[in-house]
Protein backbone atom coordinates (compact mmCIF):
# COMPACT_ATOMS: atom_id res chain seq x y z
CA UNK A 1 0.00 0.00 0.00
CA UNK A 2 2.66 2.51 1.15
CA UNK A 3 0.13 5.73 0.38
CA UNK A 4 0.31 4.32 -3.60
CA UNK A 5 -3.60 4.25 -3.42
CA UNK A 6 -5.53 4.38 -6.53
CA UNK A 7 -9.20 3.65 -8.28
CA UNK A 8 -10.66 1.49 -10.44
CA UNK A 9 -12.82 2.53 -13.17
CA UNK A 10 -15.80 0.63 -14.93
CA UNK A 11 -18.27 1.79 -18.16
CA UNK A 12 -20.52 -0.24 -19.05
CA UNK A 13 -23.66 0.98 -21.22
CA UNK A 14 -24.49 4.71 -20.52
CA UNK A 15 -23.30 3.99 -16.80
CA UNK A 16 -19.56 5.10 -15.63
CA UNK A 17 -18.47 3.75 -12.04
CA UNK A 18 -15.22 5.62 -10.52
CA UNK A 19 -13.85 4.02 -7.61
CA UNK A 20 -12.40 6.59 -4.92
CA UNK A 21 -10.59 4.73 -2.70
CA UNK A 22 -9.31 7.99 -0.43
CA UNK A 23 -12.82 8.83 0.42
CA UNK A 24 -13.72 4.92 0.62
CA UNK A 25 -16.78 6.23 -1.90
CA UNK A 26 -17.56 4.72 -5.13
CA UNK A 27 -19.13 7.00 -7.77
CA UNK A 28 -21.52 6.46 -10.05
CA UNK A 29 -22.53 8.33 -13.27
CA UNK A 30 -25.20 8.39 -16.14
CA UNK A 31 -24.78 9.55 -19.11
CA UNK A 32 -27.33 11.81 -20.54
CA UNK A 33 -29.72 10.59 -23.71
CA UNK A 34 -29.31 14.34 -24.93
CA UNK A 35 -27.04 14.96 -27.87
CA UNK A 36 -24.11 16.49 -25.41
CA UNK A 37 -24.02 13.24 -24.02
CA UNK A 38 -22.57 14.75 -21.02
CA UNK A 39 -22.26 12.89 -17.46
CA UNK A 40 -24.20 13.24 -14.62
CA UNK A 41 -23.31 11.96 -10.84
CA UNK A 42 -26.18 9.56 -10.17
CA UNK A 43 -25.36 8.01 -7.03
CA UNK A 44 -22.35 8.18 -4.56
CA UNK A 45 -21.59 4.78 -2.30
CA UNK A 46 -20.41 4.81 0.87
CA UNK A 47 -17.85 2.28 3.02
CA UNK A 48 -19.22 2.47 6.34
CA UNK A 49 -17.01 0.41 7.45
CA UNK A 50 -13.96 2.52 7.43
CA UNK A 51 -11.45 0.49 5.61
CA UNK A 52 -8.65 1.88 3.47
CA UNK A 53 -9.21 -0.07 0.67
CA UNK A 54 -13.19 0.25 -0.61
CA UNK A 55 -13.18 1.08 -4.25
CA UNK A 56 -9.78 -0.12 -5.65
CA UNK A 57 -11.54 -2.37 -7.79
CA UNK A 58 -15.20 -2.29 -9.46
CA UNK A 59 -16.50 -4.12 -12.05
CA UNK A 60 -20.48 -2.84 -14.22
CA UNK A 61 -22.60 -5.39 -16.20
CA UNK A 62 -24.89 -2.73 -16.35
CA UNK A 63 -27.25 -4.61 -18.38
CA UNK A 64 -27.77 -6.81 -15.50
CA UNK A 65 -27.86 -3.53 -13.37
CA UNK A 66 -25.02 -5.22 -11.07
CA UNK A 67 -22.10 -3.38 -10.06
CA UNK A 68 -18.96 -5.79 -7.77
CA UNK A 69 -16.87 -3.10 -5.61
CA UNK A 70 -14.14 -4.80 -3.58
CA UNK A 71 -12.90 -3.81 -0.04
CA UNK A 72 -9.72 -5.20 0.15
CA UNK A 73 -8.95 -4.54 3.76
CA UNK A 74 -12.23 -6.16 4.80
CA UNK A 75 -12.20 -8.64 8.03
CA UNK A 76 -8.29 -8.36 8.71
CA UNK A 77 -7.52 -8.01 4.95
CA UNK A 78 -9.24 -11.02 4.09
CA UNK A 79 -11.31 -8.71 1.76
CA UNK A 80 -14.12 -8.93 0.26
CA UNK A 81 -17.06 -8.05 -2.58
CA UNK A 82 -19.87 -6.16 -2.12
CA UNK A 83 -22.27 -6.57 -4.71
CA UNK A 84 -24.42 -3.70 -5.64
CA UNK A 85 -27.98 -3.75 -7.98
CA UNK A 86 -29.78 -0.93 -9.85
CA UNK A 87 -33.37 0.42 -8.87
CA UNK A 88 -33.86 3.05 -10.95
CA UNK A 89 -30.82 4.82 -10.43
CA UNK A 90 -30.99 4.15 -6.58
CA UNK A 91 -28.18 1.72 -6.11
CA UNK A 92 -29.06 -0.60 -3.04
CA UNK A 93 -26.43 -3.51 -1.58
CA UNK A 94 -27.62 -6.65 -2.74
CA UNK A 95 -25.29 -9.00 -1.07
CA UNK A 96 -21.26 -8.96 0.63
CA UNK A 97 -19.18 -12.05 -1.01
CA UNK A 98 -16.18 -12.82 1.84
CA UNK A 99 -13.38 -15.56 0.71
CA UNK A 100 -14.57 -18.69 0.49
CA UNK A 101 -13.76 -21.53 2.91
CA UNK A 102 -11.19 -24.24 1.35
CA UNK A 103 -10.63 -27.91 2.72
CA UNK A 104 -13.15 -26.48 5.68
CA UNK A 105 -10.94 -23.58 6.65
CA UNK A 106 -11.21 -20.18 5.98
CA UNK A 107 -8.96 -18.21 4.01
CA UNK A 108 -5.92 -16.78 6.36
CA UNK A 109 -5.45 -12.87 6.46
CA UNK A 110 -4.16 -10.32 3.80
CA UNK A 111 -5.41 -12.60 1.02
CA UNK A 112 -6.90 -9.38 -0.37
CA UNK A 113 -10.05 -11.03 -1.93
CA UNK A 114 -11.09 -8.50 -4.40
CA UNK A 115 -8.16 -6.92 -5.62
CA UNK A 116 -9.18 -7.22 -9.41
CA UNK A 117 -12.93 -8.32 -10.54
CA UNK A 118 -14.57 -9.28 -13.64
CA UNK A 119 -18.43 -9.02 -13.81
CA UNK A 120 -20.52 -10.04 -16.51
CA UNK A 121 -23.66 -10.45 -18.11
CA UNK A 122 -25.79 -13.40 -17.69
CA UNK A 123 -24.44 -13.81 -13.44
CA UNK A 124 -20.75 -14.21 -14.25
CA UNK A 125 -18.14 -13.27 -11.55
CA UNK A 126 -13.78 -13.48 -11.40
CA UNK A 127 -12.17 -12.40 -7.74
CA UNK A 128 -9.02 -12.47 -7.29
CA UNK A 129 -6.94 -13.16 -3.81
CA UNK A 130 -3.17 -12.53 -4.93
CA UNK A 131 -2.02 -12.91 -1.30
CA UNK A 132 -3.93 -16.37 -0.55
CA UNK A 133 -1.33 -18.50 1.03
CA UNK A 134 1.51 -17.53 1.18
CA UNK A 135 0.86 -15.29 -1.95
CA UNK A 136 -0.04 -17.88 -4.21
CA UNK A 137 -2.97 -16.66 -4.77
CA UNK A 138 -6.36 -17.54 -6.42
CA UNK A 139 -8.93 -16.66 -8.62
CA UNK A 140 -12.69 -17.34 -7.56
CA UNK A 141 -15.14 -17.83 -10.60
CA UNK A 142 -18.84 -17.21 -9.82
CA UNK A 143 -22.05 -18.21 -12.01
CA UNK A 144 -25.57 -17.70 -10.65
CA UNK A 145 -28.71 -18.41 -11.91
CA UNK A 146 -31.49 -15.69 -12.53
CA UNK A 147 -32.55 -16.54 -9.05
CA UNK A 148 -29.84 -16.52 -6.94
CA UNK A 149 -27.30 -14.49 -5.73
CA UNK A 150 -23.12 -15.22 -5.84
CA UNK A 151 -23.37 -16.58 -2.58
CA UNK A 152 -25.77 -19.21 -3.33
CA UNK A 153 -22.87 -20.43 -5.34
CA UNK A 154 -19.96 -22.68 -5.07
CA UNK A 155 -17.00 -21.01 -6.84
CA UNK A 156 -14.70 -22.91 -8.92
CA UNK A 157 -10.96 -21.65 -7.69
CA UNK A 158 -8.53 -21.16 -10.20
CA UNK A 159 -4.52 -21.55 -9.28
CA UNK A 160 -1.43 -21.00 -10.56
CA UNK A 161 -0.35 -23.60 -12.99
CA UNK A 162 3.18 -23.63 -10.86
CA UNK A 163 2.14 -22.77 -7.59
CA UNK A 164 4.77 -20.95 -4.99
CA UNK A 165 5.11 -18.24 -2.40
CA UNK A 166 4.76 -14.91 -3.34
CA UNK A 167 3.50 -15.41 -7.44
CA UNK A 168 0.57 -13.59 -6.62
CA UNK A 169 -1.61 -15.42 -9.25
CA UNK A 170 -4.56 -12.93 -9.93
Amino acid sequence: FGGSYQGAIALSGGILVVGDPRALQVHIYARAAAASGSWALQKTLADNVGSCCYGEAVSLAATDGLLAVGDLSADAFRGAVLIYSDRGGSWALEETLSPPHENGSPVGEYAFFGFSLALRSGGLLAVSAYGYGDEEGRVYVYRKGAAATFGDVTPQVLSSQAPAPGNQFG
